[in-house]
């Protein structure tokens, strides 16, 4: 095992203290630097104020941070922060902005901890959350407690609003996955196009591909419709194309509101596959559909409703019907 030569060197000037702490070439930081106040020290914890810190291994950044008031203890190799302000860095080198109330570094984990009104910035992506776990090099960014995220796609300009009680981010994939209660809407770049509110258990954003995956409970609402399965894929590239732009699996349920001529009723539709083509205005359902039009009860293998159009497109293997 190589030795780890830690050297403490305080320098004590009139308007303050610098206390630098430098490791062996394999891990080293972090280096304290303090604006103002000197720096106290009360059985195994020292405290400073104004302080920069700074961690890097083999000479490369991992963390950068700002905090009003520092608290170190040598025993526990925890670094107490607050108000911190800061940047982390991951193995590949994307950044990490950060912010909080309170934080604290262990030192022997390399473990980074920010607790209370927490904003991160990843990417595309805006958090804000109680809590932030991030292991210094690596690339997964846990987020914990109130969560509020906002992600723009470069594609297309998409916005996606997402709420959950937890999400994890990988930056270098641009991938994101939330846990509990999971809420959110897409608000696509052209004013006059519709947006699609979505709810579900867990939720996959995976922005390279351009991918919305739901899972459990899953609701979707697009005027003048709301569907609800056990699972769902939202494909934000296909919006404006003569595809799929999403998908509902697995006991699915719709209703929607049919307007004709001043007039409106509510259609209801079962299927255990519904797809939804945007540049169409229409919804394709599949899986021994039945759709329930005022009156009537229409099945069939694959059934074609259009918004607003009381028209039932109906394919039964043998012929194709359309109702009105």
């Amino acid at each position: 095992m190589k030795q780890i030569i830690i050297v403490l060197s305080f320098i004590i000037v009139w308007t303050g203290v610098s206390l630098l702490t430098v490791f062996s070439e394999e891990w080293s930081g972090p280096v304290f630097e303090t604006s103002s106040d000197s720096g106290s020290r009360v059985s195994n914890e020292s405290f400073f104020k104004g302080v920069n810190y700074y961690v890097q291994k083999n000479h490369i950044p991992q963390l950068k941070l700002n905090a009003t008031e520092v608290t170190v203890n040598s025993t526990t190799g925890n670094t107490l922060f607050f108000d911190p302000v800061g940047e982390a860095y991951t193995k590949g080198g994307e950044p990490i902005l950060y912010k909080g109330s309170r934080g604290i570094y262990n030192q022997g984990m390399g473990s980074l901890f920010i607790n209370e009104k927490v904003q991160v910035n990843i990417n595309e992506s805006q958090l804000n959350s109680d809590r932030l776990i991030y292991n210094l090099g690596k690339d997964r960014v846990e987020t914990i407690g109130n969560v509020k995220t906002k992600s723009v796609s470069t594609k297309n300009g998409d916005k996606i609003f997402v709420e959950s009680e937890r999400a994890i981010s990988w930056p270098k994939k641009r991938e994101s996955r939330y846990l509990g209660q999971v809420s959110g809407k897409i608000i696509r770049k052209r004013a006059y196009e519709a947006p699609v509110f979505f709810e579900s258990n867990r939720m996959y954003l995976k922005l390279n591909e351009m991918l919305v995956t739901l899972n459990e409970k899953v609701t979707l609402k697009k005027q003048p419709f709301k569907a609800t399965s056990h699972r769902g894929e939202i494909y934000l590239e296909n919006y404006n194309k003569k595809l799929k732009y999403f998908v509902l699996n697995d006991d699915v349920k719709l209703e929607e509101k049919v307007v004709l001529s001043g007039t409106s009723y509510l259609r209801k539709a079962y299927a255990e596959k519904l797809e939804g083509v945007m540049a169409e205005d229409k919804i394709i359902l599949t899986g021994f559909p039945k759709v329930y039009q005022q009156s009537d009860v229409i099945k069939g293998n694959r059934i074609i409703l259009r918004e607003n159009n009381e028209v039932v497109e109906v394919d039964d293997a043998n012929t194709n019907i359309i109702l009105r």
